[in-house]
């Protein structure tokens, strides 16, 4: 019987990364710098121009009295609406463009700079509209990906302005200690599912111990714990967003939250009854 390399040519060619492999390797190395932390943080989802900054002033200020650890603000996604950029953007009431818009978040991450030693900004579905507008005007996907690598990032913006603290994750999932926030694009109107969903989704996917999960992008609050693992909804920082209330009976049995996350850790773990949301207001009512 023949041997195998006198059967098989040898291989030498270059396999091509799926592009969610080449995220999380960039990701691992930013988390190392967190892996033993000892801070307090507050999780937030902003939807600039929708957000309720004097409630986010607050918050802040609230953040700013603990002297004992160092502070970090996560800014878990969808920081901008860019509703220009957006299916909904006929039926949006908002006349902002994405560089007003841009202009609000770097007012806010002034602010912040004063307050917190390191901030988090994940990209999530909101920030991916600018590039899912220019491949969808251009229609040439190669074309597209060309020009979009001649314009500035958020993160090109942000160290232009001088903001040193930001931490740019370029992904929907990030660790800090044995805390993960992240921004699923899932929802549910049962309250607390989207929460037990993650946990059955991380726990066989994630390598790394984590034992609180924050995740945004529901707009409304809830912990539960199951499994050895806490998930908190963080809520966001805006009420009801117009196509919320188009005439459907949208979020039955589960109301929409203005509010953020905030916990604790030390040394990397967190202190878990420090870990929780916070409640600045219910939706407005119709």
């Amino acid at each position: 019987m023949p041997k195998l390399d006198s059967i098989f040519q040898p291989y030498e060619l270059r396999r091509e990364l799926a592009r969610w492999e080449i995220k999380r390797t960039e990701r691992l190395l930013l988390e190392e710098q967190f892996k033993d932390i000892s801070a307090w943080f507050d999780v937030v989802e902003l939807h600039i121009p929708y957000t309720k900054f004097r409630m986010l002033k607050i918050a802040m200020q609230e953040t700013k009295k603990r002297k004992d650890k160092k502070k970090i603000l996560v800014i878990n996604g969808d920081s901008l609406n860019l509703d220009m950029f957006s299916k909904f953007y006929r039926r949006s009431s908002a006349d902002s463009t994405p560089s007003e818009e841009f202009g609000m978040l770097l007012r806010v991450m002034e602010d912040a700079h004063k307050v917190y030693d390191h901030i988090l900004y994940l990209t999530t579905n909101h920030e991916n509209r600018f590039e899912k507008i220019v491949i969808d005007s251009i229609g040439d996907k190669t074309v597209a990906k060309e020009l979009l690598k001649f314009m500035n990032s958020f993160k090109d913006i942000f160290e232009e302005a001088g903001y040193n603290k930001v931490v740019y994750v370029s992904n929907y999932l990030f660790q800090i200690g044995d805390v993960i926030v992240c921004h699923f694009e899932n929802n549910s109107i049962a309250a607390g599912k989207v929460g037990r969903d993650i946990v059955q989704y991380l726990t066989p996917r994630l390598n790394k111990e984590w034992n609180i999960a924050y995740d945004s992008h529901t707009h409304s609050q809830s912990k539960i714990a199951i499994d050895r693992k806490v998930v908190i909804e963080t809520g966001g920082m805006l009420d009801s967003l117009d196509y919320w209330r188009d005439g459907k009976m949208k979020g039955r049995g589960k109301m929409s939250t203005i509010g953020y996350g905030k916990g604790r850790l030390k040394n990397g773990k967190a202190i878990l009854n420090d870990c929780d949301f916070h409640i600045c207001g219910w939706e407005g009512y119709l």
